[in-house]
Formats: structure tokens, sequence, C-alpha cells
């Protein structure tokens, strides 16, 4: 019996033993774990690939480029000079950006710890350090726009320009969410996304006053943008094309869903999915087309001759656009030249506002109810 007890009691240190070791790797490993979720994101300065999952990019004096995410962190650098660290930036939330020429201008949102929410428009360099910034209010940015000598952002309801010095000056009035185009001359266009309330629901529609006013209803669920005397309507499988003096639509043609579009310096309309095509204007007839190097792009700028491409996966490739193009018959993409806006009272808008629905300001916005669809609307003058 002695034996015995003896044996069952080494028997017990043994597992003893056995249990202190096992819960002191399991302790190292989650507090490994913990360290890693909690410990800053490293360094990747010089790395190929960047480590931020962007939304959208911009690009920046000396080639290089500005990867921006909705919650307001950024990335510069590019995959031939590499990425420096991931910077948060003061914002709460990150709307809409735009090229300039001392780097690029961010515009969004900062939530105070008083509580109020500020309109932000910060100017950032080549490096995305912050260089000027500018305050609106108790609003959001939903909106920034250059044009030579001319800085100009919207917030809630209103247009307002920016100075050198920090300071804002009011321009006008704006339907609340609206994006602000600035044509190289004369008045600014207004492009308003569709209205989800049920009080007052209606389709996008892009505007301009002047000598020239227009007003135009669209079927767009993305900003429009400038391209040269055009104006670029993207929609989910279409873009549109109208003239920006008269706001009469030009052209029509079917594209992939989530495709990026863009301007060329030679004023062509680039689509880019899983293939890269360049679309004379306004008719949008195909001119040339290139195999993407990667699938799912979701953002394109242009670097010179070439093009910064990055897809869903949060990859950047920049290619020479001038090579590997195959030139393309204008007969295999015929064109709609019809109006845009024919059979949209049968038809479905989906949500375009670029924030999260939680974030909007309830000024039409829908704050605090999901991204829905549109009900089809009654007749709905198109001034």
């Amino acid at each position: 019996m002695t034996t015995l007890a003896q044996s069952l009691k080494r028997f017990g240190r043994l597992r003893l033993a056995i249990s202190g070791v096992a819960l002191a790797g399991a302790l190292v490993i989650m507090t490994g774990v913990n360290a890693a979720a909690s410990a800053p994101l490293p360094s990747i300065q010089g790395s190929p690939h960047p480590g931020l999952k962007a939304h959208g990019l911009v690009a920046l004096p000396g080639e290089r480029l500005l990867l921006w995410s909705t919650d307001g962190r950024i990335q510069t650098g590019s995959p031939a000079v590499g990425w420096e660290p991931i910077i948060q930036l003061p914002m709460t939330y990150a709307v809409d950006t735009a090229p300039d020429p001392q780097g690029a201008l961010i515009a969004g949102s900062r939530r105070t710890t008083a509580g109020p929410e500020l309109g932000l428009v910060l100017m950032l360099d080549e490096h995305g350090s912050i260089r000027n910034r500018w305050t609106v209010g108790e609003a959001v940015v939903t909106s920034v726009a250059i044009r030579p000598g001319e800085r100009w952002a919207l917030a809630r309801d209103r247009t307002w320009q920016l100075a050198d010095d920090g300071t804002i000056t009011a321009r006008g009035t704006a339907p609340p969410g609206s994006t602000v185009i600035l044509p190289p001359a004369g008045p600014e266009v207004l492009c308003t996304p569709a209205n989800l309330s049920e009080a007052h629901g209606a389709f996008p529609y892009c505007s301009r006053a002047g000598d020239r006013s227009w007003q135009a209803q669209g079927q767009w669920e993305r900003a429009p943008f400038l391209c040269g005397d055009w104006l670029i309507e993207p929609g989910r499988t279409s873009v549109t094309v109208r003239s920006i003096d008269s706001g009469r639509p030009l052209g029509q043609a079917s594209i992939r869903p989530n495709a990026a579009l863009l301007c060329s310096q030679d004023t062509q309309l680039i689509v880019a999915r899983d293939r890269i095509q360049w679309l004379g204007l306004p008719g949008l007839e195909q001119r040339a087309m290139l195999r993407a190097p990667i699938p799912g792009i979701r953002a394109a700028v242009q670097l010179g001759s070439r093009l910064a491409l990055l897809n869903d996966a949060g990859r950047v490739v920049v290619i020479d656009s001038t090579r590997g193009r195959k030139a393309a018959g204008q007969s295999q993409h015929p064109v709609r030249t019809a109006d845009p806006t024919a059979g949209l009272r049968a038809r479905r808008v989906r949500c375009v506002d670029r924030r999260p629905c939680s974030a909007r300001d309830g000024q039409g916005n829908n704050q605090g109810r999901s991204c829905d669809t549109l009900p089809a609307l009654g007749n709905s003058p198109d001034g």
C-alpha cells in the first residue's frame, strides 16, 4: 500500500507540473494575441504593399498616392517607392477627397468630446502631414472641389470658399448632402443624391444656376464629376454624359457594376473593373481596351501616362496605360443616346449617401434608418 500511495503521489505531482506548463503556455499565447490586437500597426516604410485596405485613392505631387478609408485613416506612397506608416487623421468620418496642387484635400467630420460633430477639411502634403485645416460649424462636409485659385466645400445646406489662411466664406445655399462641381469658369454645378424619405422622396438630380440655368433628373448612384465640357453621372450598371452648359444628355452606355471611372488627361472616360476601357466623349464610343492586371478594380487615378489602380482586396498597382492597349471598333458597344431618365418612374434607386447610414444628419438623409430602396415615384418634372 505504501508503494501504491507513493506512486499515486508522484503521479499527482507530474500531472500538476504538466498542467502548470500547459497553463503557462496558454497564458503566453493569450498574451501574445492580446498584444497583437492592441499593439499599433507596425511601420511598413518601403513596403511594396500598403497596409491599409482603402476606400479610395488620390494622386499626390511627385507621382505618389494617398490611400484613404472612411474612418479617417490614410497612407501615402506608391508600389515603386514603398508605403509610409498608416496615419489616423483627427476625423471621425472621411467622406470626400480632391487632388490639389499642394497635395490633397480630405473632407468629413470630427465628433468632439463635448458631443457636437464639426465639419472638417484638411489639406495634406505628399507625406500625409496636415498643412492647413478648415472647420465648418456643426455639420458634415460632404463634398470638396477645386479650380485654379479656388477651393470649395459643401456642408449641410451651404457652400463655402476655403481661404489659404484657414478662414471660410459662405458662397450660397445647396440641398443637404449634395456634391459641388466647379467648371473652369462660371457658376458651380450642384448634384443632389436621391432623397429616400417617405415624405419627400425624389430621384437624384444636378442643377446649375446663372444665365443658362438648368436642372436635370438622373439615375446616378455615385457622385458625378467633370470631364472636359461634360458632366459624368455614374450609375450602378450605366454611365450618362451631359452637357455642362445645358444639362442635355449626350450619351449613355452600359458599364460593369461598381466599375471605377475617371477622366483621362486627353479628356476620355476611363472605365475600369476587370478590364480597362477608354471611351470617347460625349458619345461614349469605345476607343481602346486593356485587360486589367488585377481583378475587381474599385478606384483609379492617372499618374502622368500611367494608371494607379486599387481593387476590392486593397491591392494597388501602377501600369503604363500606353502599352498593351487594343484599339476597339465603335460597333462593339453601341451607344444609347435616348433620354437617360426614360423609365425612371418604374425604377428603384439605391442609397447614394457615401457615409454610413447611422451617421447621417437627418436632413433628408435617413438618419437612423437602413439603406433602403426608393419606392417608384409618380410624375417628377425635369426642370
